[in-house]
């Protein structure tokens, strides 16, 4: 299960990410300066995960996104999109892992996208695929301007509490690492 890691993102038309395509070590750190796309990148990989397991329903739904709400599907489509469609490409071991969501037809207000090829995600998981989206442990850390909050862990296990100012995060990453081996 360790050996599978998210190696790339590719984000088009997502928030302030028009095209956009980075390569992702082990640890990946975000910084820079307010309003750049760092808390993007973390909700891309979360709405594709989400796309990943809703895909059945053909539709995911922005206000319940692993506990954060996104906002207004409308708001999430970069403002200078040339098309109607959100494209997320996870890239797990280089296998690449795709939620296409199209904007619904003229309802500005809405808080779902439509999962665009959601015939073609069922086919992969059919196919059981170990590098699927839906079948990797995604953990995170919040930081803020005094240091770590909280952490998420999208899968079986809870997310843990690392205090306000960070206090426990050594021994969070230390209990991380361990459930990953």
């Amino acid at each position: 299960m360790s050996d599978r890691k998210i190696t790339e993102l590719e984000l088009h038309n997502f928030k302030c990410h028009i095209d956009f395509k980075q390569k992702l070590s082990e640890l990946t750190l975000l910084s820079g300066s307010n309003a750049t796309g760092k808390s993007s990148m973390i909700q891309s990989i979360l709405m594709a995960h989400s796309a990943w397991n809703e895909a059945e329903r053909k539709r995911i739904y922005t206000r319940n996104i692993w506990g954060n709400y996104m906002g207004k599907a409308s708001t999430i489509i970069s403002e200078e999109h040339e098309s109607d469609i959100v494209d997320i490409s996870v890239y797990i071991n280089d296998y690449e892992n795709k939620a296409s969501l199209k904007l619904p037809p003229v309802e500005e207000d809405s808080i779902y996208f439509d999962i665009e090829n959601y015939e073609e995600i069922i086919e992969k998981l059919r196919n059981r695929d170990l590098a699927t989206l839906n079948n990797i442990n995604i953990f995170y850390i919040n930081a803020e301007r005094f240091g770590s909050r909280v952490v998420s862990e999208i899968c079986e296990i809870d997310g843990y509490y690392v205090g306000t100012h960070g206090e426990n995060t050594n021994y969070l990453i230390a209990k991380m690492d361990e459930e990953q081996k």
